[in-house]
């Protein structure tokens, strides 16, 4: 037995599994094997030391990882494991609340709804509207994100203090926003673990429940948990304190969710006798990509350090590519992607194209269509929030509590029964004089009680009204058959040729009606509570098809827990990678270390790192500068264009600029690229290597210290201008903005008579 679990482990990874008594932090580095760790040491735990499934608690952060541990789990010990608890925080505690809904101690019923970012949104423009807050001054998302962040730090609306003028609108709106929330019956994510959290803090009985069952808590990427997510850790895993985390500081890139790789050192410092493993032996990449990497997460503070090592020494070096816009950026990706394919024998499938905005997917796509390349791209629409599938969810919440005001106004009149907005107004102000609630409105409409609203409108809400009582009735019984009922009763299919513009839109609509019938199909053991549950608390990478063989575009961000033979990362420049936002916080700086260290080692085999000559940015075109993570790698790590220029040009005093030969090509991929000449300039101004003084620019519109405005930037000072291709290249140090570079035919620049 001992061999079974231990066999094909490294020491470290052999040492995590078997450190069963006490707190443990393992800092695993990527491609180290930690899941591994993970499901092994359950195992162990069940079957070495026999501690009982239902005894333990292992977190992590999407249900498909989740999926994949269970199933380790159940491989390794030859059988399903009735009541091991493995999830994601905010599906583990959805099922709590519901358990402790129904025991009275909270102002929700067990039936409450899931808010998705868009249902939270509507909410708040509600309440902004109401406080007579001007939306187009405040936007309701920089609201509904600071009440997020005090959600993550469990400050509830009571608590919430406000500094200033913006603090004192998200005080009065978080305070009317949670209570439309519970008047709704309803939780937005953040609700799913403060609620959690709180109402083990603050009641005695449910924490030493939850504390008895749970003997041993397991959590994965620790590096991402919250405030609110560090205090579930901490207070599930007492009194026995076998709390088991594994984490990577190096990978926390998510901040702006509210994670806080801090976490890993502050679990130091609370558990000072916690043992520490260390796996730095990577099973996924090359030597050169783990010694690409580690040369740019070394230059980060507040970290470990880790020496990744793997047995694939060597390796191919890591190409760098200039391009001399995103266009041919796109197109020289496609174009070696089909080479690779041609050399490798891989499928499109085995292929990544990553990026630090979703803004720079644009260029990557129209060459991917032109080149006649199947790509998927994740960060898209996501299944669940297309339209027609949110349609036909939100009757589903509705159906399971019909006290949501929200999802209520949104499909009462869809497909349209002649139900207004003002005969809505009506029906809930008459409920709201009679007492009523949402749920005992609608009985009583489908009972044929008078309404305050008269002809097609008032024939609509009882036609409503039956059909969700029937619904209600048959989900009950078997949720398929009610969704059948759902979408014949209403006519929704016909409704789709309504609301689409085309033939092919409504094919595609229809197939995603027909989708979510095949998801029901699969979770038909499950409660409609249930299953609103898990649809509303699917991630974006848990609906990623690993059968399609297409090329994966996505962002830096959507890669965690990815791997790929071949990794593209483009746009690799100042302003993008880092982003110009962190260029002064060496926090944030750090993080765009970290995003892009993340980056690097999804890379099995091959990396390419692209950065554009020019490139188009929230409406201008400027000559980009290679980023300065660059310069952190060592040059004989690397191959193609050199973009170490622009730290060479710092020690040695040298200006070095790039002209480009333009060459006649076609549009498509396989057409001619532009050449880049490299030239350097010292400090005097005539070119290395050759006694041809440079020449002397033809004229220029704007001239050094000439004042100039510009729509988005506002007022500027020229520092220097010149022509480039036809274009004049104006850098202008803004007021406001700093020094921008721009192209004059885009940026429209108004010269002042300052």
């Amino acid at each position: 037995m001992v061999e079974d679990l231990l066999a094909g482990l490294n020491p470290q990874q052999a040492e995590a599994v078997t450190a069963v008594e006490g707190p443990v932090l393992v800092l695993a580095g990527p491609g180290s094997g930690k899941t591994r760790v993970l499901t092994h040491r359950i195992a162990w735990l069940v079957r070495e030391t026999g501690v009982p499934a239902h005894h333990l608690l292992s977190v992590t952060f999407t249900n498909k990882a989740a999926a994949e541990m269970r199933g380790r789990v159940e491989q390794l010990l030859g059988g399903r494991l009735a009541g091991l608890q493995i999830g994601t925080f905010h599906s583990i505690c959805a099922r709590l609340l519901r358990v402790e809904a129904g025991a009275g101690v909270l102002p929700y019923g067990q039936n409450y709804s899931i808010y998705d970012t868009d249902d939270q949104q509507r909410v708040v423009k509600g309440v902004l509207s109401e406080l007579n807050v001007d939306t187009k001054r405040v936007q309701p998302g920089r609201v509904l994100n600071a009440i997020s962040a005090a959600k993550n730090e469990l400050i509830t609306p009571d608590e919430f203090r406000s500094a200033d003028y913006f603090g004192e609108i998200v005080r009065r709106a978080y305070v009317q926003y949670q209570k439309r929330l519970v008047e709704n019956n309803a939780m937005d994510f953040d609700d799913l673990l403060m609620n959690t959290a709180l109402l083990l803090r603050d009641h005695d009985d449910v924490r030493e429940k939850y504390q008895q069952r749970y003997e041993y808590v397991l959590v994965d990427e620790f590096q991402d948990t919250n405030q609110a997510q560090y205090q579930l850790v901490r207070i599930l895993g007492r009194p026995q304190e076998n709390v088991f985390v594994v984490g990577d500081e190096d990978q926390g890139i998510y901040a702006f969710r509210g994670a806080d790789y801090r976490n890993v050192m502050q679990f130091r410092k609370d558990y000072p006798a916690a043992k520490v493993i260390l796996l730095e032996q990577n099973y996924r990449s090359t030597q050169v990509v783990l010694d690409t990497a580690r040369a740019i997460i070394d230059k980060n503070k507040h970290r470990t350090p880790k020496a990744l090592f793997t047995d694939r020494s060597g390796g191919a070096l890591v190409t760098v590519q200039e391009a001399y816009s995103e266009q041919e950026e796109g197109e020289w990706i496609a174009r070696r992607i089909e080479e690779l394919r041609r050399q490798r024998k891989d499928g499109y499938a085995d292929f990544a194209v990553m990026y630090r905005t979703n803004a720079q997917s644009r260029a990557l796509e129209e060459a991917f269509v032109r080149a006649g390349m199947p790509y998927r791209l994740v960060g898209g629409v996501g299944f669940y929030r297309r339209r027609e599938v949110k349609d036909l969810i939100a009757y589903l919440k509705l159906i399971n509590n019909p006290n949501d005001r929200e999802v209520f106004e949104r499909v009462v009149n869809v497909p349209g029964r002649g139900i207004g907005e003002k005969s809505v107004a009506n029906f809930l102000d008459w409920a709201q004089n009679k007492n009523l609630t949402l749920a005992e409105a609608l009985e009583a409409a489908a009972d044929g009680v008078a309404l305050p609203v008269v002809g097609r409108a008032a024939k609509g809400l009882v036609d409503f009204s039956q059909l969700l009582r029937d619904l209600r009735f048959m989900a009950a019984q078997n949720l398929l058959a009610a969704f059948d009922e759902l979408t014949a009763r209403t006519g929704y299919h016909i409704y789709l040729n309504e609301i689409s513009d085309t033939a092919e839109q409504v094919t595609e609509r229809q197939e995603n009606v027909q989708a979510l019938r095949g998801v029901i199909a699969e979770k038909k053991d499950l409660a409609l509570d249930e299953f609103l549950a898990d649809a509303s608390l699917v991630a974006e990478i848990d609906q990623l098809d690993s059968s399609v063989d297409a090329v994966t575009l996505l962002t830096l961000h959507s890669a965690k827990g990815l791997e790929f033979p071949v990794v593209f990362i483009t746009g690799v420049e100042d302003g993008l990678l880092p982003h110009s936002r962190t260029f002064s916080e060496p926090e944030e700086m750090a993080e765009e270390r970290r995003l892009l260290y993340v980056g690097l080692t999804r890379a099995q085999d091959e990396l390419y790192l692209t950065y554009a000559f020019r490139r188009v940015l929230y409406g201008d075109s400027t000559l980009s500068t290679p980023s300065r993570f660059f310069d952190d790698i060592p040059p004989e790590l690397t191959t193609g264009l050199s973009p170490r220029l622009r730290g060479a040009q710092q020690r040695s005093g040298y200006k070095y600029e790039t002209t480009w030969e333009r060459e006649e090509r076609p549009s498509s991929v396989s057409g001619a690229f532009a050449s880049p000449k490299i030239i350097a300039f010292p400090p005097g101004g005539k070119a290395s290597g050759g006694s041809r003084p440079a020449p002397a620019g033809p004229p220029t519109k704007y001239q050094p210290g000439m004042r100039v405005y510009h729509t988005k930037f506002g007022k500027g000072t020229v520092q220097s201008s010149k022509v480039i291709s036809g274009d004049e290249e104006v850098q202008v140090r803004f007021e406001q903005a700093g020094i921008k570079l721009l192209s004059a035919s885009f940026a429209n620049l108004v010269v002042l008579d300052e």
